[in-house]
């Protein structure tokens, strides 16, 4: 036994130092760097992995100074090597000097991904490194900050020219052309994460404009003192497939050129019945989705545009809609159903009584859903309100393929799953399935 345990390690030993870099690699820093006590050929091999994975331990009862100086250390002692990969998550105050310090290095180690999350620190005095805006290797850039405090200042020259992801958390843009300096100088992007970041008080219009842009994803954005106008939000990306938008308000919107959206995200983040818009914003937001082909929107705002009585626009294009969340208005989807001729796939994720009810047009067997093939209900307990939206839409959806309920009031599964499998349907296809 002892000697196939020596073989096995004489086997290790034979691989080059380049393959158990790469091997070590894999663990996480403080193990790789635990690799050095194993023998003298070991011993700074750790330096050589070009991927760092610094997680702090709050555990760890050594403290913010022991974190940082092991950080400099590894920084040091590989000193002429390249880091590809570094990543950091940090929840505990660091010294804004050594984060500056650990960005300045990575420009000048071909980083190629620079992942940072932390959450508590005072950049106030400190602006990123403008090394940073001019780094012609990095492909993704992550950058998690406690929130509202960073002021977001981009220099005047940007270059990025290999960046193809970027997400910002946290930040706060204080001015009007910095958001379109750093998006615009960067050729080959194709995905954007805006999270929980804020406008200043000098920021009224911010855009993003980006040939490349693929996917942009802009949640809870907020006006530092203007919640509910005053910034414009302008989207100039002619290869824009996927947006997201989740807000606590809505902004004056610009569509200039997306042309090429075909799915989009829209959705509230905030207590029901909250004034959220004007018409005239809502309208321009709806009207830039007028090429989407897959739509999702939380039902408060379908609650919200009923009330106001701000029109649908006729997304022709659109074959799969999704309303998010419960309590919507029953009259506003029909409405919806009756306006977008093209839908096939509708999706609701709560039907209940809470939802609004609302007047269902005779049951005639007239079909004005010509298209729509397939229904699914994430929730339903069949109620009153819920019943009658699931009997008008078997009768007129002439081409419905599958209707998929799952019931959530289990003690009455059999019961409403008896009462649905029997009601009429115009559709001689349809299939009802319960979950």
């Amino acid at each position: 036994m002892a000697k196939r345990i020596m073989s096995s390690d004489d086997n290790i030993e034979k691989f080059p130092d380049e393959v158990l870099s790469h091997i070590i690699s894999f663990l996480p820093v403080k193990d790789a760097v635990r690799t050095s006590i194993l023998s003298r050929r070991w011993r700074y091999l750790f330096t050589t992995i070009s991927s760092l994975d610094y997680v702090f331990d709050p555990y760890d009862g050594r403290g913010a100074a022991h974190f940082m100086n092991s950080v400099n250390r590894l920084f040091f002692l590989s000193e002429k090597l390249s880091i590809l990969r570094f990543s950091l998550r940090c929840y505990i105050a660091l010294e804004p000097l050594c984060i500056d310090g650990w960005i300045r290095a990575l420009m000048c180690r071909n980083v190629q991904v620079l992942d940072m999350g932390i959450k508590d620190v005072e950049f106030d005095a400190l602006p990123l490194p403008t090394s940073l805006f001019s780094c012609k290797t990095l492909v993704i850039l992550k950058l998690d900050f406690p929130l509202h405090t960073y002021d977001f200042k981009v220099p005047q020259r940007v270059c990025l020219p290999s960046v193809k992801v970027t997400h910002l958390q946290g930040f706060a843009f204080s001015d009007n052309d910095s958001s379109e300096r750093l998006f615009s100088s960067c050729p080959t992007l194709e995905d954007l994460v805006l999270q929980s970041c804020c406008f200043r008080v000098g920021c009224d219009n911010f855009c993003v404009s980006n040939s490349s842009l693929k996917r942009l994803t802009i949640r809870n954005m907020l006006h530092q003192l203007l919640p509910t106008k005053g910034v414009q939000l302008v989207i100039n990306a002619p290869s824009l497939i996927y947006f997201e938008h989740t807000f606590p308000d809505f902004y004056s919107y610009q569509f200039l050129d997306v042309q090429s959206l075909t799915e989009a995200v829209i959705s509230h983040r905030g207590e029901h019945g909250d004034s959220m818009i004007h018409s005239t914003e809502a309208t321009d937001l709806l009207n830039g989705l007028k090429n989407v082909r897959s739509l999702q929107i939380s039902s408060d705002i379908l609650v919200y545009l009923c009330h106001h009585r701000i029109l649908f626009p006729d997304l022709c294009k659109m074959t799969h809609l999704k309303i998010l969340r419960g309590e919507f208005d029953m009259a506003y989807l029909i409405y919806i159903l009756l306006v977008c001729h093209s839908i096939e796939t509708l999706v609701l994720q709560d039907v209940s009584d809470k939802c609004i009810d609302a007047y269902f047009p005779p049951h005639e067997n007239v079909c004005i859903m010509p298209k729509l093939k397939e229904i699914e209900i994430l929730s339903f307990r069949g109620e009153e309100s819920p019943m009658k939206l699931v009997k008008w839409l078997l009768i007129k959806a002439c081409a419905l393929e599958k209707l998929t309920i799952r019931i959530t009031l289990l003690r009455q599964h059999s019961k409403i799953m008896k009462e649905l499998l029997v009601l009429p349907r115009v559709s001689k296809k349809c299939c009802i399935v319960i979950v």
